[in-house]
C-alpha cells in the first residue's frame, strides 16, 4: 500500500511512496542535499495539469485522474497541504475556488473509496521542508528544490508533503 501526497492547484503536484519509504533528511541552507536526493529514489512524482479556465472540466478531469492514480499505485492514504485563507494568502478568488474544489474532490474520493486522508498545515510542511516557518521559507524551499533536482515547485511541494507525512509515521512507530 502507498501514500499519495498532493499539492493542490491548477497545476497539482503529486508524489507517491510506500509507507516504509524514508522521509527527506533534515536540511540546512547551502548543503548539497545528497541525503535528500538519495531518499527521492523511493518516491515517484509528477504534475497533474488541469485546464485553467473551466472549473467544471478541471474538477472532473482531476477526479478521474485521482481515481486512476489510486488504482495504479494501490493508494491507501492521501495527504495534502492545507492552506490558511487570509489576507495575502491567495492571489485571487479563482485560486480559492480551485483549491476548495480540488480539496472537496479529494475528500469525496477518499470517502467513496474508504481511504484515509490527512491535511497537513502549510506551516508544518514548510518547517519540515526547510526548518523554518517564516517569510524566508519560499526562498529556502526553492533553494532546496535545486539541491534535489526537482525543477517544478508544485512537484517539490508534493514531495515535501509526502516526506512530512512519512516523518509523522516514523515518529509514531518509534514512540
Amino acid at each position: 500500500m502507498s501514500i499519495l501526497a498532493l499539492d493542490l492547484g491548477t497545476k497539482t503536484g503529486w508524489a507517491v511512496a510506500d509507507s516504509s519509504a524514508p522521509p527527506l533528511p533534515a536540511w540546512k541552507s547551502g548543503n548539497d542535499d545528497a541525503g535528500g536526493a538519495s531518499a527521492l529514489r523511493y518516491y515517484e512524482y509528477g504534475i497533474f495539469n488541469g485546464p485553467a479556465a473551466d472549473h467544471g472540466k478541471l474538477f472532473s478531469r482531476f477526479a478521474s485522474w485521482l481515481e486512476r492514480t489510486i488504482e495504479i499505485y494501490d493508494i491507501d492514504r492521501i495527504a495534502f497541504e492545507g492552506n490558511v485563507f487570509g489576507a495575502g494568502s491567495m492571489k485571487s478568488a479563482n485560486a480559492v475556488i480551485v483549491l476548495v474544489g480540488l480539496t472537496s474532490q479529494t475528500i469525496r474520493t477518499c470517502y467513496e473509496q474508504s481511504l484515509s486522508h490527512t491535511m497537513l498545515m502549510q506551516s508544518v510542511v514548510q518547517k519540515h521542508a526547510v526548518g523554518v516557518g517564516n517569510d524566508s521559507q519560499k526562498r529556502l524551499r526553492k533553494e532546496r528544490l535545486k539541491g534535489l533536482r526537482v525543477e517544478d515547485h508544485n512537484t517539490g511541494d508534493a514531495i515535501f508533503v509526502l516526506s512530512c507525512y512519512l516523518q509523522s509515521i516514523a515518529a509514531r512507530r518509534s514512540a
